[in-house]
């Protein structure tokens, strides 16, 4: 049935322009000359099913605050008993906003709303070599401890570590994706950390001389250092009966 296509969006980052359409694509006669006329240097696209929210254009993502946009795949578990919560943490002034229904663009706003314009920081309580000093490789064990802050993490799950300083062409470096070292409580059961098992990278794919950027600044932190995170990312595979 057409009711049942998956809504296709498209929107673009900067001060964002924003489609959103609930037709699919290949049936959109707008779309393909709206393309024709379009060019950026990066575009935000998503197609997917609906949730169990009405099959609207404001239910479509991206969804687009300022010069932020957000999506996601999948939905938020039992929304329906934490949707009067999640949109409490919605600050008034972003509240009119909230034009649709789902739980993105409720879960966008309340993200907007804790600050997603400051990195979260960490503190280094510890940084261990687990190489010997004499070997080449230089691989490091690196805790970080959020104090206070919520962060909960979950097995597979990454983070994005945002390095000081700037690049070559004077732009600010963009985050680098880690993989969490720690099971989901973290070295210590009670304790509101994690920790990142990190090599020291002093070459490139070609053999040259070449000091990683991040690496080489997390293997060098100190304790007592703060550390920016940029973002989370978790990667879900699902094993089958005997492992195939």
């Amino acid at each position: 049935m057409p009711a049942q296509r998956q809504p296709r969006r498209v929107g673009e980052h900067a001060e964002p322009g924003l489609y959103r359409e609930i037709r699919p694509a290949w049936a959109d006669e707008n779309l393909r000359y709206l393309c024709r006329h379009l060019q950026s240097h990066l575009f935000f696209a998503h197609v997917r099913a609906a949730t169990g929210t009405a099959i609207t254009r404001v239910n479509c993502h991206p969804f687009a605050c300022g010069k932020w946009l957000f999506m996601h795949n999948g939905f938020v578990g039992n929304w329906s008993r934490l949707r009067r919560k999640v949109e409490g943490l919605i600050p008034d002034q972003l509240y009119p906003q909230r034009n649709g229904t789902t739980d993105t663009e409720a879960i966008f706003l309340a993200i907007m709303g804790a600050g997603i314009e400051q990195p979260l920081a960490a503190t280094v309580v510890g940084n261990y070599r687990l190489t010997g000093e004499s070997t080449a490789s230089d691989i490091h064990h690196v805790m970080l401890d959020f104090g206070t802050t919520p962060f909960p993490v979950v097995e597979g799950q990454s983070i994005g570590i945002l390095p000081p300083g700037t690049s070559k062409d004077g732009k600010t470096h963009h985050a680098r994706q880690y993989s969490i070292a720690s099971p989901r409580d973290g070295e210590r059961e009670g304790y509101n950390n994690l920790s990142l098992t990190v090599k020291r990278v002093t070459q490139d794919h070609r053999g040259n001389v070449a000091d990683g950027v991040c690496s080489n600044y997390l293997c060098d932190l100190k304790k007592g250092d703060k550390v920016r995170i940029g973002h989370t990312t978790v990667t879900v595979v699902a094993v089958t009966d005997g492992g195939r």
